[in-house]
């Protein structure tokens, strides 16, 4: 967990509640990273991040770091650090950033905003095979990406994602996620809900779709009574050689183009520290 935490106090779940060490009268949620790496090498967030916790402490907005390490299994990760942030914090809002995301402190806070009213949100980022941004909308079309307020979509793209707790806490109220023992890729027993399990769709004109972990839990959400959001004014980049963009990072103010822009990968971000 991130440096901010001292101490604690019981919060509504009954758990300690981190106490920090600067003032949050200004801001009435906490935040939970859950992020998930599973490379060597972490391109995007290492500074972003480091970035963003800085600006989280100077506006006395709480936080902590729940990153987990070294899972290749992207659905047992995201599941782990789902019930993590259920059963052992307090917190609001769990956020999810892959680490080939880059983007700017704002982008979270405002992510963690529109969490709060829709309960399921991701921002807007681009593929990196097409350079098109990563969403569909539930009828089939293509989203627009200067919509001028957040659209429901098929599910959230988990790169960069919120999720409120109240969202979590439905899904297991409603059996929508089993429970799961086993062990983990460090050899520790492990126990937590399968939010992230991949589901296989019922046969349509004879074939059978296999859902990503991020589109299998839009599904379970949708099962408890909330659908899939995104904003198209959060805004960030996807990391490869170079960082790719759903809009040019330039034009995001204005109702510009739907095709994807491409920009050099600062070479600060190739280079960040592996942990905060």
């Amino acid at each position: 967990m991130g440096e901010q935490a001292r101490g604690g106090e019981v919060g509504r779940s009954g758990r300690a509640r981190p106490r920090f060490e600067y003032p949050t009268e200004a801001y009435t949620m906490s935040v939970y990273f859950g992020n998930v790496v599973h490379r060597t090498e972490d391109i995007g967030t290492s500074v972003a991040m480091r970035r963003l916790f800085g600006v989280l402490g100077a506006r006395g907005i709480p936080a902590l770091d729940g990153t987990w390490w070294g899972d290749a299994i992207l659905g047992r990760a995201r599941s782990v650090v789902a019930s993590r942030f259920l059963t052992d914090t307090a917190c609001d809002v769990l956020v999810s950033i892959d680490s080939d995301m880059v983007f700017e402190p704002d982008d979270v806070l405002r992510l963690v905003d529109r969490a709060e009213d829709l309960g399921l949100v991701c921002g807007l980022y681009a593929q990196r095979n097409t350079g098109q941004p990563d969403a569909t909308l539930p009828d089939g079309s293509p989203l627009l990406v200067n919509a001028p307020a957040p659209v429901e979509v098929l599910g959230v793209s988990a790169g960069f994602m919120a999720i409120h707790r109240r969202v979590l806490e439905s899904i297991v109220k409603q059996g929508l996620a089993e429970g799961v023992a086993g062990i983990d890729h460090h050899g520790n027993p492990l126990r937590f809900w399968a939010f992230f399990h991949c589901l296989i769709t019922e046969p349509m004109d004879g074939v059978r779709e296999w859902l990503g972990e991020d589109f299998s839990f839009s599904a379970r959400a949708r099962a408890a009574g909330f659908p899939s959001w995104l904003d198209p004014s959060i805004s960030v980049g996807h990391a490869s050689r170079q960082v790719i963009y759903a809009v040019p990072r330039e034009l995001q103010t204005a109702n510009g183009p739907t095709a994807g822009g491409r920009a050099a990968l600062p070479r600060a971000d190739a280079h960040g520290v592996r942990r905060l």
